[in-house]
């Protein structure tokens, strides 16, 4: 091989290694700015831009809110582990009226509880249970310049357990409802110590990991190469906003748990596979049931109620 040849050779790799760092480079500022950092106005209305699996559920998610709209709430607030103020909604039964406990619900990425959890919160109230609408950080009337998919939100989501705590007692049961990455919220937050009074978790439609989530959306989604790119994200998610997407996942959370699970998941679903519940469900060491339907994503309770409200009556007593 001649020196020029060398040269020439030399002169590619460079070119192509050069673009490859300002790939990745592009990939992860937009990453980060389109979809892990809080718009300036926040993340648009979930309810005036429906879309995909919610789209044809749009009267039953309207009738929801305004039956939410009709009850009398009190907004409330703590303070994250990292400084930020964290709002949520609390619909609780008359003061007369015995609760059977709290269930806590956390939303899922860029979207309220209140939609979230539209039909959830009738039933959850309709049969007894104080309910705690929580806004994930960097959502809704929390605080939080990025959202981290439950690395940090696990945190929060055990602070909101001590909230309901210091308000009920710890006589009553808890309840951990969390659909999308909420679901993958409660679940990481398993593996932090909780009270004895948290009795169960629902986790419906959640990831495995932040890592494997996102990875799997470069691929599908925009038909990039994943496993070319994460490593820009990653950095760029530690460098800019204090987590690493490798850093915690659900199974890691599950490993040692001991509080039951009841997974739920749609064969259906195109953006969180439903292997993932699969891989959960398997990770998890404490009792477990698993309600599969044929629905896409984030609609399991208004595709299947019946079914649904069965499965939450049959694992919550």
């Amino acid at each position: 091989m001649t020196a020029k040849m060398k040269k020439k050779i030399i002169q590619i790799l460079s070119v192509t290694f050069g673009i490859y760092i300002a790939s990745g480079c592009i990939s992860a500022a937009v990453m980060i700015n389109l979809f892990i950092k809080r718009p300036q106005g926040g993340w648009p209305n979930p309810l005036e831009h429906l879309s995909g699996s919610r789209a044809p559920f749009e009267k039953q998610l309207k009738q929801s809110k305004e039956w939410l709209d009709l009850q009398k709430t009190e907004k409330v607030e703590i303070t994250s582990f990292d400084g930020l103020k964290l709002a949520g909604l609390m619909l609780e039964q008359e003061k007369d009226v015995d609760s059977k406990g709290c269930v806590i619900l956390m939303h899922g990425y860029h979207s309220r509880a209140w939609f979230e959890f539209s039909g959830f919160y009738q039933y959850f109230f309709e049969n007894g249970y104080n309910i705690l609408l929580a806004d994930q950080r960097s959502h809704g009337n929390s605080q939080g310049k990025f959202l981290t998919f439950g690395i940090k939100e696990r945190f929060d989501c055990l602070g909101w357990v001590n909230f309901a705590n210091e308000r009920y007692g710890q006589e009553k049961p808890l309840w951990l409802c969390g659909v999308s990455m909420g679901s993958s919220t409660v679940l990481m937050s398993l593996g932090l110590e909780m009270p004895a009074n948290v009795k169960g978790v629902i986790a419906d439609c959640g990831f495995t990991s932040p890592a494997e989530i996102i990875s799997v959306c470069i691929k599908r989604d925009y038909h990039l190469p994943d496993k070319l790119l994460m490593p820009f994200i990653n950095l760029g998610t530690q460098l800019f906003c204090g987590f690493g997407l490798n850093e915690y996942s659900v199974q890691e959370a599950l490993k040692n748990n001991k509080i039951p699970v009841l997974f739920v998941h749609g064969k259906n679903d195109a953006f969180v596979p439903f292997y993932m519940s699969q891989k959960n469900y398997e990770a998890c060491t404490a009792p477990k049931k698993f309600l599969q339907t044929d629905a896409m994503h984030a609609v399991n309770f208004l595709n299947n109620t019946a079914e649904y409200e069965q499965a939450l009556k049959d694992f919550m007593n």
